[in-house]
């Protein structure tokens, strides 16, 4: 049998209603609340004199973040009014790790988070550490973000070991990084890469590492026919070969710059070419004049396209004849010119000496090549030995009178020679003659010389 027992509803809302039920054991009390739960013993908790519970059952606490109920919290209570976590409830491996944290060398690991540990060596992972040593060649830490203390769960493969499918070739930009796929440890090459439509793989570029069109992709030189920069154009050879702007494309002579001597030949434009010879014309300034002819230095000849002498060159003073008092220049014999300055040199012949000068008695220094005073020009005292003789061995006093007037003697002084007329002269008051070394001296005559 069982009886209702009367509820005091300022109790709180777990202790609701009590039915006590007799049974042939004894009294099983039975209670009904609003967390459904239900207690089996009339001795778990003690009543009042109206039957209701008293505060403090930790079977109905709930336990806060990262605390779990102990296995015996239905039977505990408390002295208090109030049921707590220590009281009630264990601590988690979530609480260690949010309060206390994992020490160093040590990751949290959420798998553990509702173990009732509260330590690093039970709620976290040791890790492997930067400095974890590793043997096999080829191997190294996977780091402190890496879970373990094994070398099989600490060290790692790296890229440097790698081989390289074909297509790819090993990166070492990546050589020391813990990978094991190509697209880790190598770099592709040409030969992997599709190229889009309209262009075809580059063969010479297979080996080469890129992902790009421009680096891997060339298309027939046809393609770029009218495409070319200015100047430049496909030739109909090229068309079919496989390029690119700078391979396909060929300098016309539209834009070649002649050489010196060259001038462009307009008929030529748009042909292709990359020299003089291919796409210019040569100028008088190229030309070779000989024999009679000489290279003019005149603008207008120089630019002429007709290449003849007659159009090129100017007569040369190999075929001009020098005025009197002039001869030919032999260095300016193959020079261009048709003048007595162009082509001659100047004589003494032609020179005007200063007064109380003149010109040297003597044909030979006359047509010798000097323009100077010194060279050219004698006083004019000289004239008077024009018509003498200079004496070789004998001297003035060895001569009889008939011959004694009609020569002269050189007489040398330290620095200067002077020449001296021979003439018959009186001795004293006496009626002897004799020829004497007595006329006036006369320097730098030609006759001295």
């Amino acid at each position: 049998s069982f009886r209702l027992i009367p509820v005091d509803h300022s109790v709180p809302r777990h202790q609701l209603l009590f039915i006590e039920m007799k049974t042939a054991h004894g009294v099983l009390a039975m209670c009904f609340g609003m967390q459904t739960s239900i207690v089996v013993s009339n001795k778990l908790r003690s009543q009042d004199s109206h039957g209701v519970l008293l505060a403090g059952s930790c079977a109905d606490h709930v336990c806060s973040a990262g605390w779990v109920p102990k296995t015996n919290h239905y039977k505990l209570t408390t002295n208090g009014t109030k049921t707590t976590d220590d009281a009630c409830c264990m601590k988690t491996c979530e609480l260690f790790v949010n309060t206390s944290g994992c020490d160093a060398g040590y990751l949290p690991n959420p798998a553990y988070f509702r173990n009732v540990e509260y330590s690093s060596q039970k709620c976290c992972d040791r890790t492997c550490k930067d400095d974890f040593q590793c043997t096999e060649p080829g191997y190294r830490s996977k780091g402190a973000s890496a879970r373990g203390h094994s070398i099989e769960e600490c060290c790692g493969a790296t890229c440097s070991i790698y081989e390289c499918p074909s297509g790819w070739v090993s990166s070492s930009s990546s050589a020391s990084k813990i990978a094991h796929s190509p697209e880790d440890c190598c770099d592709a090459t040409c030969a992997i890469y599709e190229c889009p439509a309209g262009l075809v793989a580059n063969s010479d570029a297979a080996n080469t590492t890129g992902n790009t069109t421009s680096a891997c992709c060339v298309q027939q030189c046809s393609n770029f026919t009218g495409q070319c920069s200015t100047g430049y154009d496909v030739p109909a050879s090229r068309s079919s070969k496989l390029g690119n702007n700078e391979t396909c494309c060929v300098e016309q002579c539209s834009h070649y710059v002649c050489e010196l001597g060259w001038d462009a030949n307009i008929s030529k434009s748009c042909e292709f070419g990359e020299s003089s010879a291919e796409c210019c014309i040569q100028t008088c300034a190229l030309f070779n004049c000989s024999g009679d002819w000489a290279n003019s230095t005149d603008v207008s000849k120089l630019a002429s396209r007709t290449f003849t002498s007659q159009a090129c060159c100017e007569p040369s003073c190999q075929t001009y004849s020098c005025s009197d008092g002039w001869v030919a220049n032999e260095d300016n014999s193959a020079l261009a010119g048709q003048s007595d300055s162009a082509c001659c040199s100047k004589t003494c012949f032609s020179h005007t000496c200063p007064s109380g000068y003149r010109k040297r008695n003597n044909s030979a220094i006359n047509g010798s090549v000097a323009e100077s005073d010194d060279f050219c020009c004698e006083p004019a005292g000289c004239a008077a030995f024009d018509n003498l003789t200079a004496l070789t061995s004998e001297q003035c006093s060895d001569l009889t009178q008939d011959v004694c007037g009609t020569k002269y003697t050189v007489a040398n002084t330290s620095n200067m020679t002077a020449v001296i007329q021979c003439v018959w002269h009186q001795i004293g008051n006496s009626s002897i003659y004799t020829c004497r070394t007595w006329g006036t001296p006369v320097f730098d005559c030609t006759a001295s010389m």
